[in-house]
């Protein structure tokens, strides 16, 4: 194994969707959730501009005031940054994030981010996101690496099966400890321990 892939919402990030539908329903409190979650989508995939999305789930006047407060609730797992140096001692560490592209510069300024990872793909600077195939394989070709030399780690099974696909190895981020099938840790700890049996 010569590099680790991380996920960024609910591995990196404490919460897995970010907080995003609990912020927006402290305003609204009537707000469907699978409509917030479409509208972030469209947002992703670049189909609407991220200003779009507050204005479409109903806020008006500083959207970027808004949009600033929201990101600042987003917590990082405070065991990351351990782990991370100890990952880095041994393997390249990259980031392959389902994000709204603004949202992730924003983030990764914040909490110095990028001097962390060798290689960071956010999905809303392409287009299309995990599980897509295709966003694998660029982390790949801007690792050059082949997908058995790399371990996918994601909080999703849907992202775990489609790397797993391609040949990566893989492991689930399980915080809340369900009953998850294949390989899982619950955290950086068990993340790390895992990394000490790799060759």
């Amino acid at each position: 194994m010569k590099a680790v892939i991380l996920d960024m919402y609910g591995v990196v990030t404490t919460e897995p969707n970010a907080n995003l539908a609990p912020f927006l329903h402290g305003y609204f409190p009537r707000l469907d959730r699978d409509f917030i979650y479409s509208l972030w989508t469209r947002a992703m995939m670049k189909e609407i501009p991220v200003d779009a999305f507050w204005t479409g789930v109903g806020f008006d006047g500083d959207i970027k005031q808004t949009e600033r407060k929201y990101l600042d609730t987003i917590v990082i797992d405070p065991q990351f940054w351990p782990a991370a140096t100890k990952i880095k001692k041994r393997f390249r560490l990259a980031l392959l994030s389902n994000d709204i592209s603004e949202w992730s510069a924003y983030l990764r300024v914040k909490h110095s981010l990028d001097e962390w990872f060798d290689e960071i793909f956010i999905s809303g600077d392409a287009g299309f996101k995990k599980p897509d195939h295709k966003i694998y394989r660029i982390m790949l070709d801007r690792l050059s690496l082949p997908p058995e030399e790399c371990l996918f780690v994601d909080d999703r099974a849907v992202n775990i099966k489609a790397a797993g696909e391609l040949g990566f190895d893989t492991v689930t981020f399980d915080r809340a400890g369900t009953n998850v099938k294949g390989r899982t840790v619950s955290d950086f700890g068990g993340l790390t321990d895992l990394l000490n049996t790799a060759s």
